[in-house]
């Protein structure tokens, strides 16, 4: 079926699940509550398609348009959605768990109560995204660039955040136990945060807002602390390699 045009044809009912759909334009279509396990839509147009209930997962979406794509109580755990373009989509309650969006671009993206655990973003573009109170647990997020994106009280306990662009984000209530942090934090909002067992060698926190946060074991390694404010800092005297602290 690949490159196949199902305009104007009534699907109701009609199994997907290993099925080659690279390349079909779907745009536009109700494909609500369809089965498409392990389906191949490779390079697929889901313009304005509403997959609200349908199971895609494990499916192969490497390079697919999302644009406007309703997305509510979607299980897309384990799909490949690698380089897809998502920009303008509603996505509610969607299961994205250990999902691979390496080298995605999401534009203008409300992403509410989804299970984003073990994600892949690794070399991803956010920009407009809001992620607020995200389980990331164990996500992939090295070399991530995120634009505008909020991630209040977003759970990133054992990821990977190296080399990623966190500049101007609001950190405020985020819990980074055991994450890997060697990246540039200077000037964010950390508020709250909670940097158990973290990795934090190198890490440039100059003029960031540290008020209470938890920094219990936290390697501190040559950590840039210039002009941070550490204002009721929690464990600080119990984080590892203080010594070698730049600014404190």
């Amino acid at each position: 079926m690949s490159n196949a045009s199902f305009k104007n044809v009534d699907l109701t009912g009609i199994n997907f699940s290993n099925v080659d759909l690279s390349g079909v334009d779907f745009s536009r279509m109700y494909l609500s509550d369809f089965s498409m396990i392990k389906a191949n839509l490779t390079g697929c147009n889901l313009f304005k398609t509403n997959l609200s209930y349908s199971d895609l997962s494990e499916a192969v979406l490497k390079d697919a348009n999302f644009d406007q794509t309703i997305l509510v109580k979607t299980n897309l755990s384990g799909a490949d959605m690698s380089h897809a373009k998502i920009a303008g989509a509603k996505i509610s309650k969607v299961i994205l768990r250990n999902a691979n969006l390496r080298g995605a671009s999401i534009d203008k993206v409300t992403m509410m109560d989804c299970d984003l655990r073990g994600i892949d973003l690794r070399a991803a573009t956010l920009t407009r995204v809001d992620m607020n109170n995200a389980n990331l647990t164990g996500a992939r997020l090295s070399q991530l660039n995120l634009k505008k994106v909020t991630l209040y009280g977003a759970d990133f306990t054992n990821c990977n955040l190296s080399g990623s662009n966190l500049s101007s984000l609001n950190l405020v209530d985020s819990n980074f136990t055991n994450t890997q942090l060697t990246t540039n934090l200077s000037s964010l909002n950390l508020v709250d945060s909670n940097f158990t067992n973290t990795q934090l060698k190198t890490t440039n926190f100059s003029n960031a807002f540290l008020k209470r946060a938890n920094l219990r074991n936290a390697d501190m390694d040559r950590a840039n602390l210039t002009h941070a404010n550490l204002e009721d800092a929690m464990n600080l005297d119990k984080a590892k390699n203080l010594e070698s602290v730049i600014g404190l």
